[in-house]
């Protein structure tokens, strides 16, 4: 069932242990749709197949028992993501689950956290290391990045999941261990990234891998979207300055359409072959928009002026229906809201922003919380507002089933009103 590369030092599944049974899941929970009178029965037999496939179509990573596509398997979190973030919005398009399907998802939930925690939830033996030497041919960071994706998706937006996993705190402080782990250099205990020639790198399939960087960038961001949906504050720890750093190399590395190739992949006849999905990932311009979340985490002056920023999500280049989902429906980026801010007094302020196309409503961030969901018009009035100090703001846009298309966000200030004049009273 197994063949080992001795000059790899890895197990290599030679059957359907792997990323065929995730894959599999990931495309039918995405083909689920709404106006299916059948979807909740659907998304209850995926969830019964999470556990073991009677069809014998899969093997577990041990080679010992069959498994259905997500129990004990090491690259279960991407499509764990789906499945949360699809029941969410199948509940915000009106979908009734009874309450034995609720409880099988909160099971499937419970036990993806309770592996993360346990630590059991790698794919490969090994990553990063074998047998105490640096092992560059597939890092651990592209795991660490879909399980941090996952917790974050886990106190978001089931946090009576994350209550039962030992607080939504807990789940939070884990969820930041596994995020600073992807964007770690510290490769040798664990980190998902590989100083090279000076350059922080992303090592995956043979090598240094710019595509699987932004990968890992993008899936950032569908971490980040799940904080927008459910109102809560990003944490500061995003701001990791190695993102930042991997994000510098993937822009000075592309070609000007925004492709990339690693010069150390593996050669086929002389001839260089992707590090990845062949001919999905590694050449087409505009697939990957790691460039939305360092734009919404760094600000403009992150990028390389004059390079391509990788924001574009072309949808025609995307065959897969998860991929288009992950890579640009779970994306939000920057949108030309022409926010404007006005105020009469230091009382009150009036933000009032340009509609979007999709959009259904608009969420207002107000002095870092959410003040307003759903708002269905272009303009909101903050009330009691402090003078003489920036006043951070934010509006995003939603679209159809409760999908954030993307925001403007800054900071205003109202000036004080001058102090009177105090008269002395004449005796």
């Amino acid at each position: 069932m197994f063949t080992t590369s001795v000059a790899l030092g890895q197990l290599y599944d030679a059957q359907e242990c792997g990323s065929a049974p995730v894959n599999w899941a990931k495309a039918q929970i995405s083909a689920l749709d709404p106006a299916d009178s059948q979807v909740a029965d659907k998304f209850e037999r995926l969830l019964d197949l999470y556990w073991t496939d009677p069809g014998d179509r899969w093997c577990s990573p041990t080679g010992q028992a069959n498994t259905g596509w997500g129990h004990d398997k090491g690259l279960m979190y991407f499509a764990l993501y789906d499945a949360g973030r699809v029941f969410r919005e199948l509940e915000w398009s009106g979908v009734q689950f009874n309450d034995s399907q609720v409880v099988k998802l909160r099971s499937v939930l419970l036990d993806a956290v309770e592996a993360a925690t346990k630590g059991t939830y790698y794919y490969f033996g090994k990553c990063n290391l074998y047998a105490g030497k640096v092992n560059i041919d597939n890092s651990c960071g592209e795991d660490d990045g879909s399980i941090s994706k996952f917790l974050a998706l886990v106190h978001n937006l089931f946090p009576d999941v994350a209550e039962v996993s030992g607080g939504g705190a807990a789940v939070a402080s884990l969820e930041r261990t596994f995020f600073e782990k992807a964007f770690s250099t510290d490769y040798e205990h664990g980190g998902g990234l590989l100083i090279v020639g000076g350059e922080v790198t992303f090592q995956n399939h043979g090598g240094t891998n710019w595509p699987y960087a932004a990968v890992n960038l993008t899936g950032a961001n569908n971490a980040r979207d799940t904080y927008l949906l459910a109102g809560n504050p990003l944490p500061d720890w995003y701001q990791n300055p190695n993102a930042l750093a991997l994000f510098s190399g993937l822009q000075a590395h592309a070609l000007p359409d925004g492709s990339t190739f690693s010069g150390t992949c593996v050669l086929n006849n002389g001839t260089v072959v992707p590090c990845n999905d062949p001919g999905i990932m590694n050449g087409v311009p505009g697939m990957l928009p790691a460039g939305r979340f360092i734009r919404a985490i760094f600000g403009d002056t992150a990028f390389i002026p004059g390079l391509y920023t990788f924001e574009r999500c072309d949808l025609s280049t995307i065959a897969d229906l998860d991929r288009a989902n992950q890579y640009c429906s779970w994306n939000p980026g920057t949108l030309p809201l022409g926010i404007v801010t006005a105020a009469s007094s230091p009382s009150w302020m009036d933000l009032r922003w340009l509609g979007t196309e999709g959009a259904e409503g608009y969420d207002v961030w107000w002095l870092g919380s959410r003040v307003a969901a759903g708002v269905a018009g272009t303009d909101y009035t903050a009330q009691d507002v402090p003078c003489g100090t920036p006043l951070p703001y934010a509006v995003f846009a939603r679209g159809a089933r409760g999908r954030t298309l993307g925001g403007a966000w800054g900071t205003t200030e109202v000036e004080c009103s001058p102090s009177p004049v105090r008269r002395r009273l004449q005796r």
